[in-house]
């Protein structure tokens, strides 16, 4: 069997994994009245939710896939929220409550009508301190590593870290260390084998540095934004199947040594990118 063709489902879950930059940055205002935190987290809560919807089968979700939730920032505080089957986030009340917000919908007759919408809060929007970012990455490899163990004949698993910036410690000294340790091991995770391959790992960069980049082949294509060539150079290349993904998103045509790596996100490419990333590549959900 070809790398990453091992499909999502109810007998061979997939592993999907988000890592999320809550430091201080993080409430810089992003492309308009939200902060980087708050579009993060509504994505995230919003993937999780779709990814719900698409795996149920009447009343029941189909444990296709399993869920870690990470936050890294603050005092070096590494957090895994929750690790657990997508059943577990459809079942149980969600960690933060329900955010109310009032959308259009069709009737039925083909008018639209204003209506009450709750959505579960799985992650919640903060930010504060420093970005430790290697730590993240080093209990998302534990997790993999476990995973693996128990799960080698399942499809990969699949990082998505979300950032606006760089790997931060107290001194500059360290954040040297801390930046070595980050690409280390996330070239450590992409070392990994499973019987359908390296586990995969995605980055979008939500900074507001200059214009939009979208799955650069080249580091020269990063206009030397030294953010984005650290977080470049621990992306993945993009299998076949997701090219397909990010294509039928509209997120562009990719070539053929693209990186799963965005710069400078829009919100609506943060959308597609969270998107493209959880899906699994195109139509690989199966019972």
């Amino acid at each position: 069997m070809s790398p990453y063709t091992k499909q999502w489902s109810s007998a061979t879950p997939g592993y999907l994994i988000f890592l999320v930059d809550q430091s201080g940055t993080m409430q810089n205002l992003y492309k308009g009245e939200k902060t980087a935190a708050q579009y993060t987290a509504e994505v995230i809560n919003q993937t999780i939710s779709e990814l719900i919807s698409t795996n149920a089968a009447g009343e029941t979700v189909k444990n296709r896939v399993f869920v870690s939730l990470i936050t890294y920032g603050g005092n070096n505080e590494i957090t895994n929220v929750c690790s657990e089957y997508l059943s577990y986030y459809a079942e149980n009340p969600p960690k933060y409550g329900y955010d109310t917000f009032i959308n259009e919908v069709n009737d039925g007759t083909g008018r639209m009508v204003k209506m009450e919408v709750k959505m579960p809060i799985f992650i919640k929007a903060k930010g504060a301190g420093l970005t430790p970012m290697s730590g993240a990455f080093g209990l998302a490899k534990k997790l993999i590593e476990g995973w693996i163990q128990k799960k080698n004949d399942n499809p990969v698993p699949v990082i998505i870290n979300v950032s606006d910036g760089y790997p931060e410690a107290e001194t500059p000294e360290l954040t040297i260390i801390e930046t070595e340790r980050t690409v280390s091991t996330a070239r450590d995770i992409m070392g990994l084998k499973t019987l359908d391959g390296n586990p995969l790992i995605f980055n979008v960069h939500i900074a507001n540095n200059g214009n939009e980049i979208k799955f650069p082949e080249f580091t020269f294509e990063l206009n030397g934004d030294p953010m984005a060539e650290l977080l470049f150079k621990i992306s993945s290349e993009v299998p076949i199947v997701y090219k397909q993904a990010a294509k039928d998103l509209d997120l562009k045509n990719i070539g053929a040594n693209a990186k799963g790596f965005i710069s400078n996100a829009s919100p609506d490419t943060l959308l597609k990118f969270i998107n493209f990333g959880s899906s699994g590549g195109v139509n690989r959900a199966t019972n």
